[in-house]
């Protein structure tokens, strides 16, 4: 596969984006006060943020950008973001940029996107949960066979918290 180079947007002639996720400078000369300076083009290193989304700093007369390489990838291949879309990553890893791996969607989209990728634990996987997925099994099984009142004592909930469980507005017996 031949890598395809494309312009960073606001940084043409300083700044190039591949198709596989790489950010590459150019060869330049900067004046300094001391004369001018020549800096070698490279592929840059991105840094790995805490959520695992990669980022380069970008620089243009004195004003540096940390920009996240994914925005970069889809700005170049995809097309510009419209007004309330982010980047998404289709396999869940915020580490790869490539193209076919990036789209647009809404916040909304993205935050499912890491509960169905795992990313982010749900049910008795959470560290805040305070019942297992076995307790809350024998709580939604017992609708039908008593009042929310007599499970909420049955089980040590809340009638109400029982209730939203028969509802499905809570955490499902699932681990959902």
């Amino acid at each position: 596969m031949i890598e395809v180079w494309k312009p960073v947007a606001g940084y043409e002639g300083l700044y190039e984006v591949s198709d596989l996720g790489r950010v590459r400078s150019f060869d330049r000369t900067i004046p300094t006060s001391t004369g001018l300076r020549r800096f070698m083009g490279k592929v840059l290193r991105p840094k790995a943020q805490t959520s695992g989304h990669l980022s380069v700093c970008l620089a243009n007369a004195g004003k540096v950008l940390q920009a996240r390489v994914h925005c970069l990838v889809a700005g170049a291949f995809i097309r510009c973001p419209e007004e309330g879309e982010e980047v998404r990553h289709r396999n869940g890893a915020p580490a790869d940029n490539v193209a076919t791996n990036l789209t647009y969607g809404t916040h909304a989209e993205n935050t499912l996107d890491t509960y169905r990728h795992g990313a982010r634990p749900t049910g008795e996987k959470n560290h805040l949960a305070k019942f297992s997925d076995e307790h809350i099994a024998k709580v939604v099984a017992a609708r039908g066979s008593a009042s929310s009142y007599a499970a909420g004592v049955m089980f040590g909930l809340s009638d109400g918290y029982v209730r939203e469980l028969w509802r499905g507005e809570k955490r499902r017996h699932d681990g959902a």
